[in-house]
């Protein structure tokens, strides 16, 4: 209102023209367009966190051939992973989970961190789904998890470059090898992990999880 000195009819003419205006509609609808993905995407990696943490409750329950010091405890956690497993001998595993509709997830630089430092008890659990399924349902989520369990091996050179780029505000996207990314937008890094990650044999499913905590 300042810029027009309080006329309102001046206001309404500047509204009546943008409404006019090809470009501006344009740019208005992509942001909503975004706003939307953005609020999709939260809750859809919410409801997949979710149904993982049920899926490894259930696992510890119904491992038939466990013995008292491999019975665990499965607890959401808020930074840098989303569970931890405890194994009642006193060792941890962390579990960062992502939904996956293209062919590439994204990991903060908190969660990249969190992986270098947990070394091979941090694993990144990442669920394939059809680009337009918004709501998986369990079945779905279970057959199609795959754990990938040297994710700290393919991040740590990329801790180290997000160190020395820490200050850095422009945009970098630095091609670190043929399966993960460092990428640098508005001063924020993030680390892309892309599909032959998850679909290498080194990959495993659910039901492969328990025989590799042992």
């Amino acid at each position: 209102m300042e810029a027009t000195d309080g006329d309102i009819s001046e206001v309404t003419e500047i509204a009546e023209n943008l409404k006019e205006d090809e470009e501006f509609k344009q740019v208005v609808d992509a942001r909503l367009k975004e706003r939307r993905n953005i609020k999709q995407n939260r809750s859809l990696g919410i409801t997949v966190e979710e149904i993982v943490g049920d899926h490894l409750k259930k696992l510890n329950e119904n491992f038939e051939v466990k013995g008292e010091d491999f019975e665990f405890e499965v607890e959401p956690i808020h930074k840098g992973a989303d569970y931890v497993i405890t194994l009642k001998i006193n060792q941890k595993w962390w579990i960062e989970v992502k939904s996956a509709r293209t062919d590439r997830v994204k990991m903060s630089s908190d969660q990249a961190q969190n992986a270098k430092d947990r070394g091979e008890n941090f694993l990144l659990c990442v669920v394939p789904l059809e680009p337009g399924n918004t709501n998986p349902d369990p079945e779905t989520v279970k057959e199609s998890m795959r754990f990938i369990a040297d994710i700290n091996n393919r991040v740590t050179p990329l801790c180290k470059k997000i160190d020395e780029l820490k200050d850095v505000q422009t945009n970098i996207n630095a091609e670190s090898s043929s399966d993960v990314e460092l990428v640098i937008e508005g001063g924020k890094a993030s680390v892309i992990v892309k599909k032959s990650v998850w679909e290498s044999d080194e990959a495993f499913p659910l039901g492969k999880l328990a025989e590799y905590l042992r």
